[in-house]
């Protein structure tokens, strides 16, 4: 049998993943307790076993295995009525109401000294803004990513410092899980038709923290249309052309050096002649 819950008031408390909590639980009652008189068990709404502590020490052979070396009791507090449980490595799936009971040597039945709600959260980092290259119809896509978070966040876009609202297909966002942590990373993916230069930011709301992360803003510069720069078939011709003129130049040099070269003279046909001897008489 337990008896009616007597709560210190203190409804829940808020734990940041992969950081420590602790859950408080006092009762006041009793004056200065015996640790050796009293028995204290933490267990969840479900009824799985926390942490137990009985006649001055830890008993843990029921202990549900997802708490193993995650929890402890306060022993030096606890003659003083603090049974308040320190919970580590905290993951989201540790989110649930904490009932504190307790029980006196002489007593028939435990009491339920407090019930407490562990709400998890994680605060994510300063979002990222990338972009894809410039397509031929003027639409890009702007990718914002954030990670380490929980639970899962409102994604804001702003172009120009005003907040818009994408039209449907426009918006593409996705959750992936950490399996270690139980964070989220947040991709969200918006697509825009860019008819001038615009600032682009995105913001990461986090409700259960009353937290906003914004991104610093991405500067798009549209790109100048082709024809107001040489294509690279423009570039070919005028090479062309000049490769062309070099080896015009060449050849007429060429042929003017032809023309100007005196030529040998070719002597005429005719009967040879034999040089005259001197002759002596």
């Amino acid at each position: 049998m337990v008896c009616p819950v007597m709560s210190t008031g203190n409804g829940y408390v808020l734990g940041m993943i992969k950081n420590s909590v602790t859950i408080p639980c006092e009762y006041k009652n009793e004056g200065i307790l015996e640790r050796k008189n009293i028995a204290i068990e933490w267990r969840t709404s479900d009824s799985l076993i926390v942490h137990g502590f009985v006649h001055g020490e830890d008993k843990l052979y029921n202990q549900a295995p997802q708490y193993k070396n995650r929890t402890k009791i306060f022993q030096s507090q606890v003659e003083h009525g603090n049974f308040s449980l320190r919970l580590s490595d905290i993951i989201p799936e540790d989110e649930t109401d904490y009932n504190c009971f307790f029980h006196k040597a002489g007593w028939s039945t435990s009491k339920r000294a407090d019930t407490v709600r562990l709400i998890v959260a994680g605060h994510y980092t300063e979002p990222f803004i990338s972009t894809s290259s410039h397509r031929e119809n003027s639409e890009v896509d702007f990718t914002c990513k954030s990670s380490s978070g929980f639970p899962e966040p409102i994604v804001h876009w702003f172009i120009n410092n005003k907040e818009i609202s994408p039209e449907p297909g426009r918006e593409h966002t996705t959750l992936d899980k950490d399996p270690s942590t139980g964070s989220f990373t947040v991709t969200s993916v918006l697509t825009v038709n860019v008819p001038q230069d615009l600032a682009v930011t995105c913001a990461i709301e986090n409700e259960r923290l009353g937290e906003t992360r914004t991104s610093a803003s991405f500067y798009y510069n549209k790109q100048k249309p082709d024809n107001s720069q040489p294509s690279s078939n423009t570039g070919v011709i005028i090479g062309i052309c000049v490769t062309l003129a070099i080896a015009l130049g060449i050849a007429g040099f060429l042929i003017y050096r032809r023309i100007k070269m005196p030529q040998r003279q070719q002597p005429q046909d005719g009967p040879e002649t034999t040089p005259i001897a001197d002759s002596t008489s």
